[in-house]
């Protein structure tokens, strides 16, 4: 693509930084400056843990581990100062959750590794006892209230008998 003119310039740079803006907007935190001379990955664990919590208040059980050990290898992110400024946005929530840790290097490079977390929040919700039969409606002998992840499922949870009044099998 060819720029002609300023004016031309400014206004793909308007539209950029309105993308941008607009990307940022639908991420799921916004970024946080790390305390000089804390662990970046705890840090990130615990601005995961605040953004689920944010998201998710009726969880009453959280459990939040790294799922790869590359960060631990990953000597320029363990090898920083302390005085260097790291900050760390939530980038993705869910049962695998992202966060970026970003920084600047000394030669005014900026670097950034995403971490990848496994996420299951337990909550207490209504399951079935036994297989149902199609074409039955539901009774409160059908159901009981179970401790169970709620992050993994693909649609809200039923949280009382009272929700399936009208529903039946399909």
């Amino acid at each position: 693509m060819k720029i002609r003119n300023n004016k031309a310039l400014q206004r793909l740079m308007a539209a950029a930084a309105s993308f941008a803006a607009c990307c940022s907007l639908s991420v799921a935190g916004a970024r946080t400056v790390v305390p000089v001379g804390s662990e970046p990955l705890a840090v990130a664990n615990g601005e995961l843990q605040r953004a689920l919590q944010a998201k998710h208040p009726d969880i009453v059980e959280w459990a939040v581990a790294p799922l790869a050990a590359s960060w631990r290898d990953d000597r320029e992110l363990h090898e920083l100062g302390d005085d260097v400024r790291r900050e760390v946005e939530v980038v993705k929530l869910g049962s695998r959750s992202a966060v970026r840790i970003s920084w600047l290097r000394p030669d005014a490079i900026r670097r950034s590794r995403t971490v990848w977390f496994d996420v299951v929040g337990k909550q207490s919700i209504l399951v079935a006892t036994h297989d149902l039969p199609m074409d039955r409606p539901l009774s409160a002998g059908d159901t009981t209230i179970e401790l169970r992840d709620v992050i993994s499922l693909n649609c809200p949870p039923l949280l009382s008998i009272d929700e399936t009044a009208k529903m039946r099998i399909k």
